[in-house]
């Protein structure tokens, strides 16, 4: 695989740092897009071997600019974009506010909408390239409080397909992930109020949603299935595939 470039957001954590790992392992010349600085330096000393750590909020577009400038000067431009990066933020409906439906739209939807125009005008010019954007098997499971979060993921899917064949004469080719029940800090960082709480678990419990998911499996587990999909043949294409645990 040589000296391919490889930018995975939502590098720091869970999926998306094990996704770093195992490209870094094949070969590849990793960045990392995170938000957080501590868990971005945590990821830099598991990591090791030179992976490139940028802070970036990829709800914000000029932020999303701004990195992609630094992996260039830094590595170089992208060959294979990793769309890993989201938000969970649990309420019901009636309780949405505008900043909490917005957090997920802006970094789940948007943030990949703008990660992916910013590799597409890199990968263009050398030829072609691969993009992954991760989405969410809650879209096809009605879950409660997952509704938004749920609709910014089937966005990502329409998204992914669309600008698959938009992009084929280019080379280009786009892949939706979709990614069942992990056991990840991102997925156990959420905070739901105590009656909520109460509320989602009922639910699940009487829609066996808990089943449903099954019992987790591990984030390198993942992104193992992940990353094997960059080793399709180049006369060939995976529009999506799904995985989940058992």
């Amino acid at each position: 695989m040589g000296e391919k470039i490889a930018v995975v957001t939502g590098g720091s954590l869970g999926l998306g740092r094990e996704t770093a790992r195992l490209l870094l392992d094949q070969g590849y010349r990793v960045a990392i897009f995170g938000r957080g600085q501590a868990s971005l330096d945590d990821a830099v000393a598991d990591l090791g071997r030179g992976v490139l750590a940028v802070s970036v909020d990829v709800s914000d577009d000029a932020s999303v600019v701004a990195g992609f400038a630094k992996v260039d000067e830094a590595l170089g431009p992208v060959d294979i974009l990793i769309n890993s990066a989201a938000v969970f933020r649990p309420f019901l409906i009636e309780k949405a506010s505008a900043s909490d439906v917005m957090a997920m739209v802006n970094t789940n939807f948007c943030g990949q909408i703008y990660c992916a125009r910013e590799a597409i005008a890199r990968m263009r010019p050398r030829g072609g390239g691969d993009i992954i954007n991760v989405s969410s098997e809650s879209v096809r499971q009605s879950t409660p409080c997952f509704v938004v979060y749920a609709a910014t993921k089937a966005a990502v899917e329409s998204f992914t397909k669309q600008m698959g064949e938009e992009l084929r004469e280019d080379g280009i080719r786009c892949t939706t992930f979709r990614v069942g029940r992990m056991l990840s800090p991102g997925a156990a960082s959420a905070t739901f109020e105590p009656d909520l709480w109460e509320r989602f678990v009922e639910r699940c419990q009487t829609t066996g949603a808990g089943y449903w998911t099954g019992v987790g499996m591990a984030p390198a587990s993942a992104a193992q299935v992940l990353v094997d999909i960059l080793r399709t043949p180049r006369d060939a294409r995976q529009e999506f595939v799904e995985l989940r645990s058992v």
